[in-house]
């Protein structure tokens, strides 16, 4: 009886190991492991998540993490800072979750093109200055990639149409 409870305990010891979150080291940006406090704001944020790509840059002096990811069946992307502060959030989403007048901004914008990918960004964080500023509220826009023949252009738009940023064709 004993050897039974000691070794379903085991067992029990193993398996939460086993289901516990990546550490640091399995989060590799540019061939490099990233900070824990990044590793730990993502992992708490995001528990099931599979990281599809991570890179890192340095935006206005801050180090910055750019995660892209499936969370369950959903398309997904963060940036978090180096010292673990969640700046952005995205969501793949389609045209049916666009409210109306962020959509006809941007059919507007697209001028015929094909609208590909859609985004929702929530962003409650900005970099200026080598620090992380938080903004006064969250921001949220709606950023689409467009096909126009051989042509590509992105969008940005608030929830009520008003355009961050044009469209510039390539």
């Amino acid at each position: 009886m004993l050897k039974r409870f000691w070794l379903g305990g085991l067992l029990l010891v193993l398996g939460i190991g086993c289901a516990a979150p990546a550490t640091q080291k399995d989060l590799m940006a540019n061939g490099k492991p990233v900070p824990e406090a990044v590793a730990k704001s993502f992992h708490s944020t995001f528990p099931s998540a599979q990281v599809e790509k991570l890179e890192a840059e340095d935006e206005n002096g801050v180090m910055v993490y750019d995660f892209e990811f499936r969370d369950g069946s959903h398309e997904k992307e963060c940036d978090i800072a180096a010292d673990g502060t969640l700046l952005e959030r995205t969501l793949v989403i389609g045209e049916g979750d666009v409210p109306a007048a962020a959509m006809n901004a941007i059919r507007q914008a697209a001028d015929g093109a094909t609208l590909k990918r859609i985004e929702q960004v929530e962003i409650n964080y900005e970099t200026k200055d080598g620090k992380v500023v938080k903004l006064p509220s969250q921001v949220t826009h709606y950023e689409v990639d467009m096909n126009k023949g051989t042509r590509k252009a992105e969008v940005v738009v608030t929830p009520d149409g008003t355009v961050v940023e044009p469209a510039k064709w390539q």
